[in-house]
């Protein structure tokens, strides 16, 4: 059963082994329970800050879940822990990119410029990665003068390029 499982995996993962709260927190949130996975993987990240697969699952999660700052926390640190991480640097860069999208953020620029720093980087260690190239062309779509376009309604053109490019 189901349940068996998770109390089974709640018991694992109490029991302080870092691999076992990820698979408990990925349980969780398959099984709906997307806030509690976060606090699961969260209380395990206190007792183990540097542990990449839980940095990972908590960012993954997060942002699932639209946990925003939390997504984006986990995801700085891992890139910070791991500089070479592909996939921790395009989420990083695919953040900058959806906070210039939105509406009312303040300053779209500041996001973009962060945004094309991180996948031009990514671009020049791992130059074969398609998704990099797919992002930093969102960047420059961002950047284009669109006529009397609302910030709004290219965020929704944006969002839409967005949905299509496979990470």
């Amino acid at each position: 059963k189901k349940s068996d499982a998770l109390a089974l995996l709640k018991a694992a993962a109490a029991s302080g082994n870092s691999h076992y709260a990820y698979v408990y927190g990925v349980a969780l949130f398959d099984g709906g329970q997307a806030e509690l996975a976060v606090t699961t993987l969260r209380k395990a990240l206190a007792a183990a800050p540097d542990d990449r697969e839980l940095l990972y699952g908590l960012a993954s999660i997060a942002a699932a879940a639209g946990q925003r700052d939390v997504a984006l926390g986990a995801a700085r640190r891992l890139a910070a822990l791991d500089p070479g991480n592909a996939r921790a640097q395009l989420g990083l860069a695919a953040y900058h990119i959806n906070m210039a999208m939105q509406l009312f953020a303040p300053d779209p620029s500041e996001h973009l410029a962060k945004a094309e720093s991180l996948l031009d980087g990514l671009i020049k260690r791992r130059p074969h990665m398609g998704a990099a190239y797919a992002h930093l062309g969102l960047v420059h779509f961002a950047r284009r003068p669109h006529g009397g376009q609302t910030r709004a309604r290219t965020g929704d053109r944006l969002r839409h390029c967005a949905a299509e490019v496979a990470v």
